[in-house]
């Protein structure tokens, strides 16, 4: 027996396999996808294209039981059921057939894009598909309707595999005649896995010459974001891989019909549906579930490398307190805390936003407001920054270029009764919920919260009496020091 003859004989056997592997898959899946919709340290743009490319890999292994497992398997059972069925509900089977795939290669470029541009842009990265996200799901939603609507004007019917076989009454869900549609979506489907994989193969191309100029760049510089990085990259190259199989089938599987060479496609259905679950739901689930879930169950470190000098945390009075000092005039055991690498920057970009002027003075002092005009107070050499924590890209771009970040203090406020620009969190309960919103980009919860581990010089903490019960959440910190300045001082 051949390899062709052992995979038409395998069939059945093939579709359970598959089945075991789709079942636990899916469940995977849909936990993930709650996951990430309950977990805000997972609303970015990754996660997202992950929930939009999830969408068709769940309706195809839907259309798969519904259109081939089940009828295949269960035809006997199943035939007075499907006998009446409408029209439209057969043709439905093949509309998601060829939706799904293209959906999915569609989503599957993007995430591939979407890597390529976190290694690439990582200043504009998150920002730039932030803003393209809509854009992105109507295309991944809407242009393979396009290909695929004139399924339902084909004539489906149903066709007993065996019909003078009582031991086998195998159901399939084809069209009458000679199956033009069929003949089409087959046709669309193996030019788009053509399209699919030379695209992809280009990206991945670019982005791992990117991704090689940028590990030598980090190689003195690694940092665990670099890490998580570097997995989300692996995971876009192992799922295209993944999608690539699925193509192949398609390819082959056309070649084959279109050169009526029936035992070679008759032997590319049987496989179909353990290739399409292993491209599709298995990897793309079970990979995730290996990179990046299981750090929700182990204890929160906000950025563990960082050695703070000075955090000062006072509580919140009025419009005119709500700034953070940022000295960078000098270097000293306070400043040179930080060394950023190319993946690191990007968690600073949601605050470096808004400021409108600065100076750099013959001192080398850089001055920084948040508007135009100047008042008198933010004159004093002393401060060299007034307003929220936000500045221009220019100037992070400036700082990037000098290979370092340095903060000499941070003011972390206590409470904070309003936003300012959707920068300034509210009321917090930790004040390291406080630090991880303004500098990480990251909400943490209150449980989240007491397991984060800081290293910190010295604790200044400002008007204790209008803190509260939250005083004593402030020794999360971990200081060396801890120093309570009267307010009236500053």
């Amino acid at each position: 027996m051949g390899i062709l003859e052992w995979s038409i004989s395998a069939r059945d056997p093939l579709i359970y396999f598959a089945m075991c592997l789709s079942i636990p898959s899916m469940a995977l899946y849909i936990a993930e996808i709650v996951t990430i919709l309950r977990h805000k340290q997972f609303h970015n743009s990754f996660y997202s294209l992950f929930i939009i490319r999830a969408i068709p890999d769940l309706l195809y292994v839907l259309d798969s039981f519904y259109g081939y497992r089940l009828p295949i398997l269960f035809g006997s059972v199943l035939y007075p059921v499907y006998s009446l069925l409408p029209n439209w509900m057969i043709c439905l089977v093949f509309f998601l057939t060829g939706y799904t795939f293209q959906a999915n290669n569609l989503a599957t470029a993007f995430i591939l894009l979407n890597r390529l541009t976190a290694i690439t842009l990582p200043l504009m990265h998150e920002r730039l598909w932030r803003k393209f996200l809509p854009l992105v799901a109507i295309v991944v939603f809407c242009v393979p309707i396009c290909s695929n609507w004139v399924m339902f004007k084909s004539e489906g019917i149903l066709q007993k595999e065996n019909p003078n076989n009582s031991a086998d009454q195998s159901l399939l869900l084809y069209e009458a005649g000679d199956a033009p549609f069929l003949n089409y979506l087959n046709y669309m489907d193996a030019a788009s896995s053509v399209i699919f994989m030379s695209v992809c193969f280009l990206i991945n191309i670019v982005a791992l010459t990117a991704y090689k100029r940028h590990k030598n760049k980090c190689a003195l510089n690694p940092d665990s974001s670099d890490q998580l990085e570097r997995k989300l990259f692996i995971y876009a190259l192992a799922t295209f891989s993944g999608h690539a199989l699925i193509a192949c089938l398609f390819i082959g599987t056309y070649i084959a019909t279109n050169s009526q060479n029936m035992p070679m496609a008759m032997a590319m259905y049987a496989h179909y549906p353990w290739v399409m679950d292993t491209g599709s739901v298995v990897l793309s689930s079970w990979l995730l579930l290996a990179i990046r879930l299981p750090r929700l169950n182990w204890p929160v470190h906000v950025r563990p490398h960082l050695n703070f000098g000075v955090i000062r945390i006072e509580p919140l009075l009025n419009k005119s307190y709500e700034y953070h000092q940022v000295d960078l005039r000098q270097e000293n055991a306070y400043t040179n805390f930080m060394c950023l690498s190319p993946s690191t920057f990007k968690v600073f970009v949601a605050q470096f936003v808004k400021i409108k002027h600065i100076e750099f003075e013959q001192k080398g002092c850089v001055k920084m407001y948040k508007d135009a005009t100047k008042e008198d107070w933010t004159n004093s050499e002393d401060n060299a920054f007034y307003g929220p924590y936000v500045v221009s890209t220019e100037f992070v771009r400036t700082l990037l270029n000098l290979g370092k970040l340095r903060l000499s203090s941070v003011r972390v406020y206590a409470a904070a009764p309003e936003t300012d620009g959707q920068v300034q969190p509210n009321v917090y309960k930790f004040p390291v919920q406080s630090f991880a919103k303004l500098f990480l980009n990251e909400e943490l919860s209150d449980e989240e919260a007491l397991k984060v581990l800081f290293k910190l010089d010295k604790l200044q903490i400002v008007g204790v009496d209008e803190l509260g019960p939250n005083f004593e959440t402030f020794l999360n910190l971990n200081a060396k020091e801890v120093e309570v300045v009267d307010k009236w001082k500053f």
